[in-house]
């Protein structure tokens, strides 16, 4: 990872050959923009996916992208690939965050979308590791 986190200086991931797929996010508002990163992780052979809103107020999906991937506009005007790209699980899971609560609470921009997947995964036995992306405000 020394050279990828020699291009995104506060990159801290477990190794790259042992991270497998990774689900990425398409930034809105000011969410940090992981886009260069998503690019540079599949230049590194990584299978990378997006998040659709497949049901209003349900678990996400996930779905194959990569740098020529052609997107479309979701739900909340998101760009997210087509359903016609193969459906992933992705085993590491990048999720945006404004920041925690006190008590380790992830804070979003308040639909629970991520919230509700990573719950629906473990429901399934499906235990990606997620980890939260947001602006260090120390």
């Amino acid at each position: 990872m020394d050279w990828l986190q020699g291009r995104h200086q506060d990159c801290r991931l477990p190794d790259h050959a042992s991270i497998g797929s990774i689900a990425g996010f398409w930034p809105i508002r000011d969410e940090p923009d992981m886009i260069s990163l998503l690019h540079d992780l599949h230049t590194l052979g990584h299978d990378i996916s997006l998040p659709v809103i497949e049901q209003l107020d349900a678990p996400l999906h996930f779905y194959r992208w990569s740098p020529d991937t052609p997107l479309r506009r979701g739900a909340f005007n998101i760009p997210e690939p087509q359903v016609d790209t193969p459906a992933m699980q992705p085993s590491l899971i990048l999720v945006p965050t404004l920041g925690y609560t006190r008590d380790g609470h992830r804070l979003g921009y308040g639909k629970g979308y991520y919230d509700r997947t990573l719950h629906a995964l473990a429901q399934q036995g499906h235990n990606p590791v997620s980890v939260g992306i947001g602006w260090d405000e120390g």
